[in-house]
C-alpha cells in the first residue's frame, strides 16, 4: 500500500483522532489518494470532527475500503481507528462510497463515530452510512426522466425536490433536445422510511410533480413533464431533390428528426417531438424542404395514449403503393394488380394489392412467387383459403400501421388454410413486418370418429 493523504484532511499514518474540518459554502471537490478519504483521514488516519454547513460538496475515495467522508483505510496493527463525528446540516453532498468508514477487512479495526444529517439536506451517497448513533440512514434510488422542449445539451440544469423537501440543482443528461435524465441515491433516516411525499422537477418556468411516493419502496422510476411522440415515415414526390433537408412540424410543434433524400423523388425521416399535453383528434403533419416544397398530411390521434406507440406517416403523391419489407423498411410498389373478388389465380412474379375489403369465395391458387400487400384498414377474406403448393411462394407484406388483415378459411378437411392441398405438400408462405394473418384448418370428422371409438374401447 502506498501511504497517501486525504483530499482535504489528514496526512498518511496520522493515527487516532486529530483535528477537524468545517465547510461552510462554495463548490468543493475533494479526491483522496490510495487508502485515503476524500474528506477526512489519510491512510491509517482519522479526524475528530467533520462539519458541513453549506456549499456543493463532492468527496471521492479511491475504493470502497476507504470512506469518501470519514477515516482512511487501515489494517495490520494492534490499534484501531475511530471514525470522526460527522455533521451535515446544509448544502448538497455527493460521495462515491461510504460516509463514516469504509467497508472493513476486520470488524475490530474500526469504530464508527456519530453522524447527523439534517432532514432537508440532499446527500447523494454512493455507498452506505456507518454510524454508532441511534439514527440510521438508508439510500433511496431515483431514476428520473423529464420531457421539456427547453432542455438542451447547453441548457440542462434543473431544480429537483425529492420527497420530504430535499431540494438541489442537478445537471441532467440532455444528449437529445427536450429529454433530460438523472439518477440519484438520496439518504433518508430510518424514521422517515414510513413517510410519503411527492417529487418535483423545475425546468425553466415549468414545474412537474409526481404522484405520492412511499419511501418504504427502495427505488423509483419517474417520468415527468410533457409527452414524447416518436414518428417515422417517408414522402414520395417527384419534386424532392437529392440531398435536400426539411423542417418538420406536427400541429405546429417542431419535430427533432433526421431527413434523408439519397435519391430524387423520395425522402425518409425519423424522429420525435414533445407535446406539453396529450394529443387527440386530427392534427397536421408538415414537412417544408430546403427547396420550398411543402408536404402535409392530416393525422388522426384516435386515442390520448398514442404517445405510447411509434407513429408511421407516409405521403405519396402518385399511384405507387408503400409497404414494409421483411426488414421493416419502407419500399414502393408501382407495378401491381388489384385484388378483386372474381380473381382466384395469382400468377408468378407479381404483386397483388388489397385496396379495399374483399371477399373471394373460391380457393386461391398461387403460381410461382407472388407478393401480397395488405393495405392499412382493409381485410381480405379468402373463404376457402390459399393454395401454395411445393415450388411456389407467397410473401405477405403490411403497410406502415399494420392494420390490414388476411383471413384464410379452407375448402375441406384435406386442405390447409394457407399451404398444401390434399396429397400435396405446402410450400413457402411468409408473413413480413406487421402482417395480421388468421389461417384456419378444418377438423377431420373421420379422425374425430376414430378417436371416439378408441376411447369407447378403452372404457
Amino acid at each position: 500500500m502506498v501511504c497517501s493523504t486525504a483530499g482535504i484532511g489528514g496526512s498518511a499514518e496520522s493515527g487516532s483522532k486529530k483535528g477537524s474540518i468545517t465547510i461552510t459554502g462554495g463548490t468543493v471537490t475533494a479526491t483522496g489518494g490510495e487508502g485515503s478519504a476524500g474528506i477526512g483521514g489519510g491512510y491509517s488516519g482519522t479526524l475528530e470532527k467533520i462539519n458541513i454547513t453549506g456549499g456543493n460538496v463532492a468527496a471521492y475515495s479511491a475504493d470502497r475500503y476507504t470512506a469518501s467522508i470519514g477515516c482512511g483505510d487501515y489494517k495490520g496493527s494492534e490499534d484501531f481507528l475511530a471514525a470522526p463525528d460527522i455533521s451535515i446540516t446544509g448544502g448538497r453532498v455527493t460521495t462515491n462510497y461510504n460516509i463514516g468508514h469504509g467497508e472493513i477487512y476486520v470488524i475490530d479495526d474500526y469504530t464508527a463515530g456519530s453522524i447527523n444529517i439534517a432532514d432537508d439536506v440532499v446527500v447523494s451517497c454512493g455507498g452506505s452510512v456507518k454510524t454508532n448513533g441511534e439514527t440510521q440512514y438508508t439510500n433511496r434510488h431515483f431514476d428520473l426522466t423529464v420531457y421539456d422542449n427547453a432542455l438542451t445539451a447547453q441548457n440542462n440544469i434543473a431544480e429537483i425536490t425529492f420527497p420530504l423537501g430535499r431540494k438541489a440543482d442537478f445537471v441532467l443528461d440532455a444528449a437529445k433536445d427536450g429529454i433530460g435524465t438523472v439518477s440519484a441515491d438520496i439518504l433518508y433516516s430510518s424514521s422517515q422510511l414510513s413517510q410519503s411525499d411527492t417529487a418535483a422537477i423545475k425546468v425553466g418556468e415549468n414545474t412537474y410533480t409526481s404522484d405520492i411516493l412511499g419511501l418504504s419502496k427502495e427505488s423509483f422510476d419517474l417520468v415527468l413533464g410533457g409527452y414524447l411522440y416518436e414518428i417515422w415515415g417517408a414522402i414520395f414526390d417527384d419534386s424532392i431533390a437529392a440531398n435536400s433537408t426539411a423542417e418538420i412540424t406536427v400541429d405546429g410543434i417542431s419535430v427533432h428528426a433526421s431527413y434523408k433524400t439519397e435519391n430524387a423523388g423520395a425522402a425518409v425521416f425519423e424522429g420525435y417531438f414533445i407535446s406539453p399535453e396529450k394529443i387527440s383528434g386530427e392534427k397536421t403533419f408538415t414537412a417544408e424542404d430546403s427547396n420550398n416544397n411543402v408536404f402535409t398530411k392530416t393525422i388522426t390521434f384516435d386515442t390520448p395514449e398514442k404517445h405510447k406507440t411509434r407513429l408511421c406517416i407516409t405521403i405519396n403523391s402518385g399511384d405507387t403503393i408503400p409497404y414494409l419489407d421483411e426488414n421493416g423498411e419502407i419500399k414502393l410498389c408501382d407495378d401491381y394488380a388489384n385484388v378483386v373478388s372474381d380473381d382466384s389465380a395469382w400468377n408468378k412474379n407479381s404483386f397483388y394489392v388489397v385496396l379495399q375489403d374483399t371477399e373471394i369465395a373460391e380457393r386461391i391458387n398461387v403460381t410461382g412467387t407472388v407478393n401480397l400487400i395488405l393495405c392499412d384498414g382493409v381485410t381480405l377474406n379468402a373463404q376457402k383459403g390459399i393454395s401454395v403448393t411445393e415450388g411456389n411462394v407467397l410473401n405477405i407484406y403490411a403497410q406502415q400501421n399494420g392494420t390490414g388483415k388476411l383471413t384464410a378459411g379452407t375448402a375441406d378437411d384435406k386442405t390447409a388454410g394457407i399451404g398444401g392441398n390434399n396429397g400435396n405438400a405446402g410450400a413457402g408462405s411468409n408473413g413480413n413486418a406487421g402482417s395480421n394473418i388468421t389461417a384456419n384448418g378444418q377438423r377431420t370428422q373421420r379422425r374425430h370418429r376414430r378417436r371416439l371409438q378408441r376411447r369407447c374401447q378403452r372404457r
